[in-house]
């Protein structure tokens, strides 16, 4: 070692730092921009990019990593990924994508999802929605991997894995999410939640807000079943977030966002297994933030970054988050202290 080098860890990588010398370094691939993450039963975490699927453990070290079976080359058409989802057994994944709208040069526009097997890579399903992938919002799985829900058209189609057709909404929802027992689904219209059976789309419990939305935007399920959480935008612009009983659609709580944070939309939400924290990723435009509150108290908040995702652990003792700049970040969940963090690079070698 060149006298007077210090050797730091930081996030699991080795940095070398020092006076009265240098070492050549070799230039270090791209980093991976993490669009989405999602959690299985056993801690593993899906962590996704436009070009890879990356799968980690509860302390952040790589697993393995795939490139997903995309019906075309993510490195020429740059999907913008919508939504990851797992099944519980981290089985069967689901990813949708829509591609960028605003490249350097105008490709054109594909919409789509895709099933496949983890870690495999196997293509189990995909649907292709370029006709209009405009009218495309995401391809969602049901917690036991069987079952998936796709938004086309603003309307809901409930399919199984296999290419099964079951049912379709007659009516405009939007956002549907499986309830943790993957009987059930709760959809969102312009103005309220509808409770439907996922196995033919009967009714079960309207949730309405109290007070008429201009749109409700992002909706999240507790991993228990229990609780809802709703970010809505209001006429002014002004962004809530309620959080509901699903058995009889009881509000338990209405949050206002920050005033700083008025006239943005989420990026990302997601309820901690038995509901006593939400996490919020919103754009106000310009700078991400990130909320978490517990109840309606504003616990801690991160600004500064880009596109946030975030993914309560299974245990709900971790809020695990990525962007554009920092990687993955693991924290602790009831007050936001930094557990680890890894940037994960665009190919190297496992456990790096």
């Amino acid at each position: 070692m060149v006298r007077g080098m210090k050797v730091l860890v930081v996030g699991g990588t080795l940095l070398l730092a020092g006076c009265g010398g240098s070492l050549p370094s070799e230039p270090r691939p791209p980093a991976l921009a993490i669009a989405r993450l999602s959690y299985a039963d056993d801690g593993t975490l899906l962590a996704a990019s436009r070009g890879r699927i990356v799968r980690l453990d509860s302390a952040l070290n790589e697993i393995d990593r795939t490139v997903p079976p995309f019906p075309f080359d993510p490195e020429v058409a740059r999907p913008g990924l919508m939504y990851i989802g797992i099944s519980r057994d981290g089985r069967v994944a689901t990813l949708a994508w829509q591609n960028d709208k605003n490249p350097p040069e105008t490709p054109t526009l594909t919409a789509g999802g895709i099933v496949f097997g983890v870690p495999s890579g196997e293509l189990l399903r995909l649907d292709d929605y370029s006709e209009a992938p405009s009218e495309f919002a995401g391809l969602f799985l049901s917690p036991d991997g069987l079952t998936t829900a796709a938004v086309d058209a603003r309307q809901v189609q409930v399919v199984d894995v296999a290419g099964t057709f079951r049912w379709q909404s007659p009516k405009v929802w939007f956002s549907p999410r499986f309830t943790s027992d993957s009987a059930a689904l709760l959809v969102a219209t312009r103005t309220e939640l509808e409770l439907v059976s996922a196995s033919d789309g009967a009714h079960l419990t309207t949730i309405v807000p109290p007070s008429n939305p201009y749109g409700l935007l992002e909706i999240a399920f507790s991993a228990d079943g229990t609780t809802a959480a709703v970010h809505a935008v209001s006429d002014e612009g002004l962004g809530t977030i309620t959080t509901w009983r699903v058995s009889d659609g009881a509000l338990l709580r209405t949050i206002a966002m920050p005033a700083d944070l008025t006239g943005g939309y989420p990026y990302a939400i997601a309820l901690s297994p038995n509901a006593d924290l939400i996490a919020l990723s919103y754009v106000p435009g310009g700078t991400d933030a990130l909320l978490v509150w517990s109840g309606d108290r504003l616990l801690y908040r991160r600004d500064g970054e880009t596109d946030f995702a975030v993914a309560f652990s299974p245990d709900g003792s971790t809020l695990a988050t990525a962007s554009r700049t920092r990687g993955v970040q693991l924290f602790r969940a009831n007050d936001g202290v930094l557990i680890t963090e890894r940037i994960l690079l665009l190919d190297t070698p496992r456990g790096l």
